[in-house]
């Protein structure tokens, strides 16, 4: 693993990395960027970062300062799909009532993300084929075809491979996305990056609740958070940090005695246990929750549920103190 993080060209914070494998996944899409007429697919699990590295990719291309389209596939009915990626002329159809440009001319001389591509009906993706074949589309109504110059950016969190073997996915349209492929690693194989994260998530979300200035993250949160393995990447981590801010109301450091309800799991970490052992120890020998609170900078709550922690895990001690 490299030692010091290094945000990537035009990369915001999100992308800022220590770990090799996340740089290798860069420095692909990068390379793959300069060359504004290849397509790229990106693949990667649920909250990964697709539309990150898209806009990204857009961002670190010639097309830059062109316009950047996302378009959602697995929201595009059938019956609507000439007209939400084409476009249509005005009495086109009954409930034409204006001209609609469509998906592919707003994205025109710049980059359409293909978001959610697996999840595309075969409708859709038939249209998609012809256009990305032809480079060129009829708005429904027209009585010619006209141009477009775009770059396709395809995004996908399941394996099109096995769509296609499965009669779900065109093979055709497969052999088009599939030259240029960028896979985008799991949070828990760059665990070097999540403190990095943690801490632009915490400077980002802390005025949204109320917070003067970020607050600290305890170093045993903060190794609970490492060693987590989130099946959500890094939207879950997000959605993480965004609850311990609730959570800590207005503290100056987060601790793992903030973690409750659906975050529980974090104090019942190997980490999370060892602290909590650590407190309900100084409980027995002190007898005064008050006095450890104070001890370990945190509230009575809190020491409480270190306590249902620890006995959660089957401490005697804690058990006893609990009961």
């Amino acid at each position: 693993m490299g030692a010091v993080a290094r945000p990537c060209t035009r990369a915001g914070p999100l992308l800022q990395t220590r770990s090799d494998v996340y740089r290798d996944a860069l420095a692909r899409l990068e390379r793959f960027a300069k060359h504004d007429t290849v397509h790229v697919l990106l693949v990667g699990e649920t909250g990964t970062g697709k539309s990150i590295f898209a806009q990204h990719l857009h961002g670190s291309s010639p097309r830059a300062g062109r316009v950047f389209h996302r378009v959602a596939l697995s929201a595009i009915a059938d019956t609507l799909a000439p007209s939400e990626l084409f476009g249509h002329l005005q009495g086109a159809f009954t409930d034409a009532r204006s001209k609609r440009a469509g998906h592919f001319v707003s994205a025109h001389g710049g980059t359409l993300f293909l978001d959610e591509i697996g999840k595309a009906s075969l409708v859709v993706q038939h249209n998609l084929l012809d256009a990305v074949e032809r480079q060129e589309i009829a708005p429904v109504g027209a009585d010619r075809s006209v141009r477009i110059d775009v770059r396709f950016v395809a995004a996908t969190n399941v394996c099109l491979h096995t769509l296609a073997d499965e009669g779900k996915f065109l093979p055709d349209l497969l052999a088009r996305l599939d030259g240029f492929v960028v896979r985008i690693p799991p949070l828990r194989e760059r665990r070097d990056d999540i403190p990095l994260l943690v801490s632009h998530l915490v400077a980002m979300h802390a005025p949204e609740f109320g917070y003067q200035k970020p607050p600290a993250i305890d170093s045993h949160l903060m190794e609970a958070l490492t060693s987590a393995d989130w099946p959500g990447n890094v939207r879950e981590l997000d959605v993480t940090i965004r609850r311990l801010l609730v959570e800590g109301e207005g503290a100056l450091i987060i601790t793992l005695g903030h973690c409750t309800d659906s975050l529980a799991y974090l104090r019942q970490s190997k980490c999370g246990i060892a602290i909590a052992e650590l407190v309900v120890a100084e409980v027995q020998e002190k007898g005064n929750i008050a006095a450890v609170a104070r001890k370990f900078g945190v509230s009575r709550t809190t020491v409480y549920r270190y306590i249902d922690c620890a006995a959660a895990v089957g401490t005697t001690i804690a058990a006893e103190i609990a009961s």
